[in-house]
């Protein structure tokens, strides 16, 4: 059971290497990074390629803080982002996703989301749990109303709905800078 866990581990450690190798920021050819580099990553950047699905190794970068997934031809949003707890910048701008999986609450440090240009006509209840959330950009999306979470968003600074087809005023969303 053992070397079996350690198969398995080694085999995710290889995906999430392959995975890596389309970072564009990187100083080091992804092939001649250790483990501790790959699961020691802050950042990483796998935009404008086609990605879906998300591998679940990406659960093995603990430490990422920054991860940007624009224009990557995603459908869905695993379930597994809600383990990337130090994230604090999330790029989904211009993919197919029609929903955000409620694990996306667990993101509690995370500071910026863009989920623009895709295809949500909602947000998780569970989105009111991102305290520390200052920037959301929604614009571009299926969104017929103002979604209720955001008035819970405290820490809200910037909030972006244009382009969504809203059948009420912004307005009523208190004590937040909105930008449409």
């Amino acid at each position: 059971m053992v070397n079996n866990i350690v198969q398995n581990n080694h085999e995710q450690q290889e995906e999430i290497r392959e995975w890596v190798n389309w970072n564009r920021n990187f100083n080091t050819h992804p092939e001649e990074m250790t483990k501790e580099q790959v699961v020691a990553l802050e950042m990483l950047d796998v935009s404008l390629k086609p990605l879906d699905p998300i591998p679940d190794s990406l659960e093995l970068l603990s430490n990422l803080k920054v991860l940007y997934l624009y224009e990557t031809n995603l459908n869905e949003l695993p379930e597994i982002i809600g383990k990337l707890r130090s994230l604090t910048k999330l790029w989904l701008t211009g993919n197919k996703l029609k929903e955000l999986p409620h694990t996306i609450g667990d993101l509690q440090n995370l500071k910026e989301l863009r989920a623009d240009r895709n295809q949500l006509t909602s947000l998780p209840d569970s989105f009111a749990n991102l305290s520390e959330l200052t920037k959301l950009d929604l614009e571009d999306n299926k969104l017929t109303d103002c979604p209720d979470v955001v008035n819970k968003l405290k820490n809200l600074k910037e909030l972006y709905l244009r382009g969504n087809e809203l059948s009420v005023k912004i307005d009523s969303v208190k004590g937040n800078y909105i930008k449409s």
